[in-house]
This record gives C-alpha cells, sequence and structure tokens, in this order.
C-alpha cells in the first residue's frame, strides 16, 4: 500500500566506524546519484535513525548486511529504502530461522515489503530465494561509479591489499609498481567530508593507473567502471560475496602470476572485458528512478516493535548464555590442556636433565677418546722409532756376520768344538 506523501529528504548510507576506504567507496557510488544530502544513515545501527519530525527519508541501502548480529535490522519506518547491491552475510541468524511467536519473521517480511530486493551478489539471491522473497541481481554500486573528468594516465602499477610475495613478483616485472592497501584505520576520525574527498582520490589515482591487481572486491569493480584494466587476485575465500561479479573482471591466483602466466599481461595490460556494462547500465536506471521520485517507493509495514526487540534481546541473552557456557567450557578445557602443559614441561625438564647429563658423558667421553688418540699417537711414534733401532741391529748383525774376522772366529769356534769333543775323559 503506498502513502500520498512526499519524500522531501535524502539520505546518504556509510558505515560511521570503518577503517576501509573501499566501504566509503561504496558511499561515493550511490552519493553522485543523489541531489543532496540530508541525513548521514548509519548502515550499522539503521534501526536507531530518527529523522526531526519523522520525515521521510529516501536512502539507496547498497552495502554490506550486517556485520554482527542483533536488533540492526529491521531497519527504521523513518526511511524509504531502495535496496539493490544487497549483500547479507549467510550466516545471519534470521535468513535461517523459523517464524516468531506471533506468526511472522518480522525481519523477511521487512524484505517482502520492499521487495524486489537488488542483491549485489548470487549468493545473497540464493538466500532471498530460500526465504521466499522476491529477489534479481543488480551488481554492486561501485559499477556505476562515472569516469572523472582531466585525470591523466600516471603509468603505474598499483598493487591493492596483494600478497607480498606477489608484490616481490610483480616489482621484478614492472619499474613502476606500487603498493597500497584499502586498510585506513584514521577514517574513524575523519569527518564523512574528509572521506569522502580521500575517496574520491583513490578513484582518480587508480583511474590513471596503467593497471591495477587486487584482492579487494571494491577496489575491481570501480576500476572496472573507471576504464583502468584490473587483475582480480582470488584464491576462493569468501566466495559468496565474489560470486556473480569476480566474472565480470579478469581473475588470477598467486601461482598463475608467480608462474608467469600473467607476465604479458603485466608488460601490455589489455581493457577490460565489456560484460559489466549492461549490469552496470541498469543498475543506474534503477537508481535515477528512485532518486527522481522517491514518494513512490514509500510502503506502510506495521510491526510490533516492542515484541520484537524483546525477542530480539531474549535472542541476544541466550546467545551471550551459549557464549558463556562455550567459554565456561573453553575455560575448563584451557585448564586441562594447561595441567597437561604443565606435565609436559615436568617430563620435559626431566629428559633436558637426562640430555644434559648424556651430553657431558658424551663430553667426556670425547676428551678420554683424544687423550687415547695422542697417546696411540705418542705409541705409534715410540713402536716406530723402535722398529728402526731393531733394523738398524739386524742390519749390523748383517754386517758382523758378513765380516772376515766373524769369519774366522767362526772357524776358530767350529775347531775348539771338535777338540774338545776329541778330548779323553
Amino acid at each position: 500500500m503506498f502513502l500520498e506523501v512526499i519524500v522531501l529528504k535524502y539520505g546518504c548510507l556509510y558505515w560511521k566506524n570503518t577503517g576501509n576506504i573501499g566501504d566509503d567507496i561504496q558511499t561515493y557510488a550511490q552519493k553522485q546519484f543523489l541531489p543532496r544530502i540530508d541525513y548521514l544513515v548509519d548502515r550499522e545501527h539503521l534501526n536507531l535513525f530518527r529523522s526531526r519530525e519523522h520525515e521521510k527519508v529516501a536512502c539507496i541501502m547498497n552495502g554490506w548486511y550486517l556485520h554482527a548480529e542483533g536488533m540492526a535490522w529491521p531497519p527504521s519506518a523513518d526511511l524509504v529504502p531502495l535496496p539493490v547491491s544487497m549483500h547479507f552475510t549467510p550466516t545471519l541468524s534470521f535468513l535461517h530461522e523459523d517464524k516468531q511467536d506471533n506468526g511472522e519473521n518480522v525481519q523477511i517480511e521487512y524484505l517482502k515489503q520492499y521487495a524486489p530486493i537488488g542483491c549485489r551478489d548470487t549468493k545473497t539471491l540464493e538466500l532471498m530465494k530460500q526465504n521466499g522473497v522476491p529477489a534479481y541481481f543488480t551488481g554492486c554500486m561501485t559499477l556505476t561509479i562515472e569516469p572523472f573528468e582531466g585525470v591523466t594516465t600516471s603509468g603505474e602499477v598499483i598493487l591493492v591489499d596483494a600478497p607480498e610475495k606477489i608484490q616481490e613478483y610483480v616489482k621484478s616485472k614492472v619499474l613502476s609498481a606500487h603498493v597500497d592497501t584499502h586498510e585506513n584505520l584514521s577514517l574513524y576520525y575523519d569527518s564523512f567530508e574528509s572521506r569522502m574527498q580521500q575517496a574520491e582520490e583513490r578513484l582518480k589515482r587508480y583511474q590513471a593507473a596503467k593497471l591495477v591487481i587486487t584482492t579487494r572486491l571494491h577496489c575491481c569493480m570501480p576500476c572496472l567502471a573507471l576504464g583502468t584494466p584490473v587483475l582480480l587476485l582470488y584464491e576462493g575465500r569468501e566466495s559468496e560475496r565474489y560470486e556473480g561479479l569476480r566474472q565480470y573482471a579478469r581473475v588470477a591466483t598467486q601461482e598463475e602470476i608467480l608462474t608467469g602466466k600473467w607476465d604479458g599481461f603485466l608488460a601490455d595490460p589489455q581493457p577490460n572485458p565489456p560484460e559489466f556494462r549492461e549490469t552496470a547500465s541498469r543498475l543506474k536506471e534503477i537508481v535515477r528512478k528512485f532518486v527522481a521520485h522517491p514518494e513512490e517507493y514509500v510502503r506502510t509495514y506495521v510491526w510490533d516493535e516492542y515484541a520484537f526487540y524483546c525477542k530480539q534481546m531474549e535472542l541476544i541473552c541466550k546467545k551471550e548464555q551459549e557464549d558463556e557456557e562455550k567459554y565456561e567450557n573453553r575455560l575448563v578445557q584451557m585448564q586441562e590442556a594447561w595441567e597437561f602443559v604443565r606435565k609436559y614441561e615436568r617430563d620435559a625438564k626431566v629428559l633436558f636433565e637426562k640430555i644434559e647429563n648424556a651430553n657431558q658423558q658424551i663430553l667426556q667421553l670425547n676428551q678420554d677418546n683424544q687423550a687415547l688418540r695422542q697417546n696411540n699417537q705418542t705409541l705409534e711414534a715410540q713402536n716406530m722409532a723402535l722398529e728402526q733401532n731393531v733394523q738398524q741391529l739386524r742390519e749390523e748383525i748383517e754386517k758382523i756376520y758378513r765380516s772376515r774376522s766373524w769369519q774366522f772366529c767362526r772357524k776358530v769356534q767350529l775347531l775348539r768344538s771338535r777338540i774338545q769333543r776329541k778330548k779323553p775323559l
């Protein structure tokens, strides 16, 4: 049912406490469609949003929902949402639970009221259909970013949050390679205007680059939109976020790059595949229509907030109790593990003492062995000297045997011996 109201205000969705400039690039992408910004809407606290005098606020709802369980969904009734380019964490409990005690799942029913839901990825599309929520695929809002005028090519090859091995390899192949990251904790303290300025500067740098190599979804998708050749490093982690989107880009694994498969592309980057353009064009049309006539998107969805929040508090308390029980069980396990460690340490101490004693004995035996070797060398030297003396004596005896004196004396001894045998007794 439509309400006969005119939406005069526009809200810009952002994540207040992010430390990732990729989140601000998503906000920048929707900001380009808004005629003005009357309100800033924190994506992680949608239920707490309140406009002045409960005026209706049109809000493009692209982004990741939610980073934590809680009461942030459904959003405030003051918001008139355009649900496009949405990603829902697959493990959120309300996507897998039965109806509430009052016969409905409030969080799912809210989605149905504003259906069809524009899904950023095919995993979210699957989740919506599993819950009976009409939905369609829109791709990422960052695909709609328009190229900037007056940006000249820098010739840089930018590596954004690429693994260190990839950084080293690309630097060995490309002289103009530079390393960058989307992590920026200072965003916590910067103003919204400053953050948007930083996002724009980052996008202009990507547009000027010769090539961007990245693991980041919200670096890859904007590069497609800006016309900068981009190579997405993808190893299959967080696949639910990439399904339906990675097909638009060139995708490489670390192994493929390190084995030289992409060396030709590094030297001569080619334009991006054009398949994303149709998705981006369709998404732009959807958003422009919403911004032009947001009053057509107002719905009435009445739900018992008190009962819902009580139920959510029960769920949160239950989860905390479960977490507490898990924590207590974990403490018991840690104590048992600690006892095992202490026993291991005691056993290890005994073993170390035995090893030390054995090492001392080995050292002593090595010393004794060395002494025996030295004694053996001395004995061998003495034995060699004796052998030399014996040889000399043998040679001298041989000389004596060969001498005339010895031969004469020998004949005298033989004659004397004969005479003695003939002498009468």
